[in-house]
């Protein structure tokens, strides 16, 4: 190999050194958060806002795109559990609709079966068979009403 290509292949090896280092160099990055709350990134830093300068090592993600995906995660294990939440609360709300529907139903049972004026019996604690008084039958004629009004809204 004669001397002008060894000083060519010189040249070549230092230029590519030299392109080689600038890429291995650190990557400098500013992040910054906006009025309305958003957070910002750029190369360049932003005037009259303060920043934080952020270094990122050579081959690395940007910090950037690593905290936007951990922001992302965060905000879809949010949205998940208040979905849960939400679907748990419209359940509690349905269950508590049919419960209420069953006590409306048996309370209009109750009056419609006191309102018939025929004889009623009933079974007492000791389970003696008894007959309801006037007395007795107008007690749970205004309960049976109260309990109507309660739960047949």
């Amino acid at each position: 190999m004669g001397p002008r290509a060894h000083r060519v292949y010189s040249v070549l090896l230092l230029i590519l050194g030299l392109t080689a280092g600038a890429s291995a160099a650190a990557v400098t990055t500013y992040k910054w958060v906006e009025a309305d709350g958003t957070v910002q990134y750029s190369q360049t830093p932003p005037l009259g806002i303060p920043f934080e300068q952020i270094e990122a090592e050579p081959g690395a993600p940007p910090v950037a795109a690593q905290e936007r995906l951990e922001a992302t995660k965060k905000r879809v294990e949010e949205l998940r559990t208040q979905r849960l939440e939400r679907d748990k609360e419209a359940a509690d709300v349905e269950k508590k609709k049919a419960e209420q529907m069953g006590r409306c139903r048996q309370a209009q049972s109750n009056l419609n079966t006191l309102r018939t004026g025929s004889r009623l019996r009933y079974t007492d604690a000791a389970g003696q068979v008894k007959f309801l008084s006037d007395e007795e039958r107008q007690k749970r004629l205004s309960t049976a009403e109260e309990q109507v009004q309660k739960y047949c809204r």
